[in-house]
């Protein structure tokens, strides 16, 4: 039935964006979507072009789930919207965004989802972007003094938004396309690799069906509860061991595979960077690695060339260079942690005598950080062309020098 517009709006209303969480029917996994929203008498609304919608049908099954705003969670009730809310809902939404937008986004016959609060919010910290912490780093140190607890802790809180963010981030999912493939070219079926700093699995999940088996390990307890769900809902647990272990105790992983070593080991998108002891971990890593194997792994650099040209364009001449102090502080999750950058040649000497480079890649070299996406998606038909330019420079000196991420591919000889 076509839902009619009405004419009676509520007083005191507001409209904008939240993030809605709900868990997998399923798989139990976090379920996020980002969704307009209407409110008055303290109710969010929100539609949907049908009750088919996995986060409509996850929301009334669970009958509770949770919105972000901002820094604030609210734990909400999800009830279907009679019709009478449900043409108010629809006539605001028209009035408010544009109505070609809502025909497209919602059709004709819209579901409208009340999401009532159970309560007060719970304010709670979030990641609006790497480069955006708050703290100093004499400020951090004043309030913790274990590091490597802060760290887990941070990727914790970021665990079950994390798939979301990545997956939602352009030059973030470009980024993880490249480096699966590099490892994808490395492997071989009969091989068994092991995974530093795994997160919630996704890598790990796309390299299994390369590979005879993958160990994943992380700091974070909640990505590595993650990771088992998706391993148990896509019947990979025997294909993908998840360890709970930080970097430079990667010999340990020995205990758990009989003293066997690892025909490849990877670690993507700067988790090293979170490993200040890394003189350890490349001793352990000598250990772990079959002769002739491949150690693969990508770290954030202190100089990035797009990331300079980018603030410049846009007049900021002051965030130009962000990186010049080591360690950097960086927002996971909302809480505000250290991670240490390298020069690409800086952390190539920390594996002399024990591992050839084979090849250095600039991650991305032309195009911008991740946390400056938006700006990227801003420049329409020229990406095609800087995308063109990035796989012809990228792994060429000088620019393999100077990108976000430097991954490096060495192999024990």
């Amino acid at each position: 039935m076509h839902i009619e517009q009405s004419s009676v709006v509520p007083v005191h209303v507001t409209t904008g964006f939240l993030t809605l969480i709900t868990k997998g029917r399923i798989t139990k996994q976090p379920h996020v979507v980002r969704l307009r929203y209407v409110t008055w008498e303290k109710t969010f609304h929100v539609l949907a072009p049908t009750e088919e919608s996995d986060w409509v049908k996850n929301a009334l099954a669970a009958g509770v789930c949770r919105v972000r705003l901002g820094k604030y969670f609210y734990t909400v009730t999800p009830e279907k919207a009679d019709a009478k809310t449900a043409r108010i809902a629809l006539d605001i939404f028209l009035k408010t965004f544009q109505k070609q937008l809502v025909s497209k986004y919602y059709g004709r016959d819209p579901v409208c989802l009340k999401l009532a609060p159970q309560g007060p919010p719970i304010l709670r910290g979030y990641a609006s972007g790497e480069q955006d912490a708050r703290l100093s780093y004499k400020e951090w140190i004043r309030g913790n003094s274990d590091y490597m607890e802060s760290v887990s802790s941070a990727f914790d809180s970021a665990a079950e938004e994390y798939d979301f963010t990545i997956g939602n981030n352009y030059i973030n999912s470009w980024i993880r396309k490249v480096s699966i493939a590099e490892v994808v070219m490395r492997s071989r079926p009969p091989d068994n690799l092991l995974e530093i700093g795994c997160g919630t699995g996704e890598e790990a999940i796309k390299i299994s069906k390369y590979v005879s088996r993958i160990v994943a390990t992380d700091v974070s307890e909640e990505m590595l509860r993650l990771l088992e769900l998706k391993l148990h809902a896509k019947r990979l647990d025997s294909k993908i061991i998840p360890k709970r272990l930080r970097a430079s105790d990667i010999r340990m992983i020995l205990d758990s595979t009989g003293g066997s070593g690892f025909d490849l080991v990877y670690s993507l998108n700067g988790a090293l960077n979170c490993e200040p002891a890394i003189a350890k971990f490349v001793s352990g890593l000598d250990d772990v690695l079959n002769e002739r194997g491949y150690f693969i792994c990508s770290v954030r650099n202190t100089l990035c060339a797009s990331e300079f040209v980018t603030h410049l364009a846009a007049i900021q001449p002051r965030k130009t260079s962000p990186r010049r102090h080591q360690p950097q502080m960086v927002s996971v999750g909302g809480k505000d942690i250290p991670a240490y950058y390298y020069p690409p040649s800086v952390f190539e000497r920390f594996f002399e005598g024990r591992l050839k480079l084979i090849k250095r890649l600039a991650l991305p070299a032309i195009i911008p950080p991740a946390y400056l996406s938006d700006y990227y998606l801003g420049l329409g038909r020229l990406r095609s062309i800087l995308e063109k330019l990035e796989v012809s420079v990228a792994h060429r000196f000088p620019m393999n020098l100077l990108g976000d991420q430097t991954l490096f591919v060495f192999r024990k000889v």
